[in-house]
């Protein structure tokens, strides 16, 4: 019981301190006239693993766009067909080869 007791206070002496940091961070801010009012405004201590992320999402959309390109006329029916996936922008008429025209007022 003792040892729950230890860790809650250690633990609230941990979320004081950075709420204490952040406040005397923020008023470092506010002094050098940045606009600091709502939030900090730091800049990241280190980007390597954002940069890091972002590449290795960038090579995982390259790929699967090449396996996509690679691929593409085994499956053109699915992307061109009347049950595609992607539909034809609005106010666009799809047109049916198979269908004959219909009449006009003209003719």
């Amino acid at each position: 019981m003792a040892v729950l007791f230890a860790l809650w206070i250690i633990n609230i002496v941990i979320i004081i301190g950075a709420e204490v940091d952040a406040e005397y961070e923020r008023a470092h801010e506010l002094e050098a006239g940045k606009p600091a009012e709502d939030s900090l405004a730091l800049p990241m201590r280190d980007s390597a693993g954002a940069e890091k992320a972002e590449a290795k999402r960038e090579q995982i959309i390259d790929e699967g766009r090449d396996i996509r390109l690679r691929n593409l006329h085994h499956d053109a029916e699915a992307y061109t067909g009347e049950d595609a996936r992607l539909t034809p922008r609005q106010g666009v008429p799809v047109v049916d080869p198979d269908e004959p025209e219909a009449p006009t007022k003209d003719s």
